[in-house]
C-alpha cells in the first residue's frame, strides 16, 4: 500500500505513518478500532490536514466494512468447535456458516462481540455450545 500511495501522489508515505502513529498505537492498545476512532480522526485531521467532512465520513465506513478478519475468524472457530466434536460438516453447513459469520461481522460495530455471533451460528447449523470458552481463553490474542 505505501508503493501504490506513492506512484499515485508521488509523496511519501513516512509522512502520513508518522500522522497517524498515534492511533496505530492507540489501536493496538486497544484491540479495538472503533475504540481508535476519534484519535484516527484527529490525527487525519490535525496532522494530515484532510477535510474533516471525508475524514468523518471515510473513517466511521472503514473501520465498520473492514470486519473481514472478524468474519473469518468466527467462521474458523465454529469449524474448529465442529472437529473438536468429531461432528462432520457437509458442504452446504460450511456455506451456511460462512455466510452467517459475513452477516454477523457486517452487523457488528468494532466492539470486540464476536463470541456473541460464534453463539449464533453455533444454534444456527446445530453445534454444541458448550466449548465456547476454549475460544475465550485465547480470543483477545486472535
Amino acid at each position: 500500500m505505501p508503493t501504490i500511495y506513492y506512484f499515485v501522489t508521488r509523496k511519501s508515505p513516512i509522512r502520513v505513518c508518522k500522522g497517524v502513529t498515534q492511533a496505530i498505537v492507540t489501536t493496538f492498545g486497544t484491540a479495538s478500532s472503533g475504540a481508535a476512532l476519534p484519535i484516527s480522526m484527529q490525527c487525519v485531521e490535525e496532522n494530515l490536514w484532510v477535510d474533516r467532512r471525508i475524514s468523518r465520513f471515510i473513517l466511521p465506513l472503514g473501520a465498520n466494512i473492514n470486519l473481514d478478519g472478524n468474519a473469518l475468524y468466527e467462521a474458523v472457530a465454529v469449524i474448529f468447535i465442529a472437529q473438536l466434536n468429531n461432528i462432520p460438516l457437509s458442504f452446504s453447513q460450511i456455506i451456511i456458516i460462512s455466510f452467517i459469520a459475513t452477516i454477523a461481522s457486517l452487523g457488528l460495530n468494532s466492539v470486540p462481540v464476536g463470541l456473541v455471533t460464534i453463539l449464533v451460528t453455533l444454534n444456527t447449523v446445530g453445534l454444541p455450545v458448550n466449548d465456547v470458552p476454549l475460544i475465550i481463553t485465547v480470543d483477545w490474542l486472535l
